[in-house]
């Protein structure tokens, strides 16, 4: 009998690893609901267990969202501008504006002919918004997000700005072509730009983020996409934003949290009429995490027992590995089950 290929080997067991790891992470965005008492022990035991198993033999697909440690910038250069760079003689009275989500989502079409199509959108905003507000910037920061496979000397670019503003847009041109050789894709790339010690545009989390310009300046870039085929409402002011309290389905499960809503998204769901998600009860979703544990720990036996078949090179160090997995999601199990008994009653006095 002929044994399959390491990748053809590993390939179920990465596909239940992703599964619990959305487990997980439904779990503990159902620990920390509103309006429910929060369990920090079992949230921050479930976040162990997430570390131990994330990067085991590698990493999911998907994004990663990864807080860089970031040095403070230091002192400011005056430069003279020479008629080169725009006035400043109009309110400094800045406006926080914040991208709408709408332009960058799949919209529930995830075919191969709307990624690329969402891709290249992105891939223009992005350059268009940058080399824009770099007009009314004098410094910049860009590095990406994850340093994997990148040499130390290529982790991050920062300096001023060119007072010429051609110049300016070809240093942000070439930051996005940095980012494009290292193969970062823009939502684990940063990119700050600056005028003094006053972020302009903060993009710390990934490309697109977020905007801190006065009201003259946004009317500006506004122009500036509408004549690169861009809408005009790409971003819009942060006190727009509508927050609200309501149930929606996130990783296989459905659990009420804040919920956020441009502009453009609360027209939308005002005209779709949305109705209010079925909550789950506890009792449901403690048997729905039980059964996602008691999946991933056969997955993990099955895992070991196949690196200890004949003729495979035992590594002690993966094996015990495993196990110590096995062990800590059997115990999430256990705590999940124990949940479920009923709570004794007191005795009466």
């Amino acid at each position: 009998m002929q044994s399959a290929g390491k990748g053809e080997g590993i390939q179920p067991f990465l596909v239940e690893k992703q599964r619990f790891i959305e487990a997980i992470l439904l779990r503990k965005a159902e620990l920390s609901e509103l309006g429910r008492t929060f369990n920090k022990a079992e949230y921050d035991a479930l976040g162990r267990l997430l570390q131990q198993i994330y990067f085991l033999d590698s990493p999911p697909k998907g994004p990663k969202e990864v807080i860089p440690s970031r040095s403070m910038l230091m002192g400011h250069q005056e430069t003279s501008v020479s008629g080169q760079a725009p006035s400043r003689s109009f309110s400094l009275h800045r406006v926080h504006y914040l991208r709408d989500p709408v332009y960058f989502e799949l919209d529930g079409d995830p075919s191969e002919h709307r990624l690329e199509a969402l891709a290249s959108f992105h891939r223009l905003a992005a350059r268009v918004t940058a080399q824009a507000v770099a007009r009314w910037a004098d410094r910049y920061v860009a590095y990406p997000l994850a340093v994997k496979n990148i040499p130390p000397a290529e982790r991050r670019r920062e300096g001023f700005l060119p007072t010429d503003l051609q110049k300016r847009e070809a240093l942000i041109e070439d930051l996005f072509d940095w980012f494009d050789r290292f193969s970062v894709e823009l939502y684990l790339a940063g990119l700050h730009l600056y005028e003094g010690k006053q972020p302009i545009m903060s993009q710390s989390r990934g490309i697109p983020g977020e905007l801190d310009l006065t009201m003259e300046e946004f009317t500006e870039l506004q122009q500036i996409w509408e004549r690169k085929g861009l809408p005009r409402d790409l971003y819009y002011p942060a006190h727009e934003r509508r927050t609200i309290i309501e149930q929606f389905k996130t990783l296989g499960g459905v659990v009420r949290a804040y919920r956020h809503y441009s502009p453009r998204q609360w027209e939308q769901r005002l005209q779709a009429g949305v109705k209010p998600l079925p909550i789950p009860s506890e009792e449901e979703r403690l048997e729905a995490f039980i059964a996602a544990c008691d999946r991933f720990a056969q997955a993990v036996a099955l895992r070991m027992a196949e690196l200890t078949e004949p003729g495979q090179t035992v590594k002690p160090a993966k094996l015990q590995q495993l196990k110590t997995i096995y062990h800590e999601v059997s115990l999430a199990a256990l705590r999940a089950r124990e949940a479920l008994l009923p709570t004794p009653e007191a005795p009466e006095e």
